[in-house]
C-alpha cells in the first residue's frame, strides 16, 4: 500500500474521543429538571381538568369539513384567458409607418434623415398627418370644367 492511501486510510479509521456520559439519578441538574418536568405535567393535567370542552371546541373548529359528494368540492381555478391584443398601423402617402396604436396607447415613429425607423415613442396625442400633395393634370380639370 503506498505511503498516501495509508494515511488516508488513518484519517477514515479515526474516531474522536466520545466524552463519556454523565452518570443520571443524582445531581443539581438532574433536579432542576425533574421539577420542571413535574411542573409541566401538573399544569398540562390542570388545564385539560379545567376545559375540555374549550379543547373540543378548538379541535371541531380545525377540523375540515367531510365531503360527501363532488358538487361540495370547491371550482378549480382556471388561468385567465389570454387579452386580446389589437394593433392599428398610420402610414403616410409614401408608405412609411408613422404612428401605431397597440390596444389605445400610441406610439410615434422615430426615424433619422435618411427615413430608417430608430424606435417607437409613446405620445399622448396622435399628430396629425400633413394634407398630401395629389398630383394633377391640366386636362382632368378642364374636363370637368366643361361638363
Amino acid at each position: 500500500m503506498s505511503p498516501k492511501l495509508a494515511i488516508l486510510q488513518r484519517r477514515m479509521n479515526f474516531q474522536p474521543e466520545q466524552a463519556p456520559v454523565p452518570e443520571g439519578g443524582h445531581g443539581l441538574g438532574v433536579a432542576i429538571e425533574q421539577l420542571i418536568a413535574d411542573e409541566v405535567s401538573r399544569r398540562v393535567g390542570e388545564a385539560m381538568q379545567q376545559s375540555p370542552k374549550v379543547q373540543r371546541l378548538l379541535d371541531d373548529f380545525n377540523r375540515p369539513k367531510l365531503v360527501t359528494d363532488f358538487k361540495q368540492l370547491p371550482p378549480v381555478q382556471k388561468t385567465a384567458p389570454a387579452k386580446n391584443m389589437s394593433a392599428l398601423i398610420h402610414r403616410d402617402g409614401a408608405g412609411l409607418a408613422r404612428w401605431i396604436e397597440v390596444n389605445g396607447v400610441k406610439f410615434e415613429a422615430m426615424r433619422d434623415a435618411t427615413g430608417s425607423l430608430l424606435g417607437m415613442r409613446q405620445v399622448d396625442e396622435i399628430p396629425v398627418l400633413p394634407a398630401l400633395d395629389i398630383p394633377f393634370k391640366p386636362e382632368a380639370r378642364e374636363y370637368n370644367e366643361s361638363r
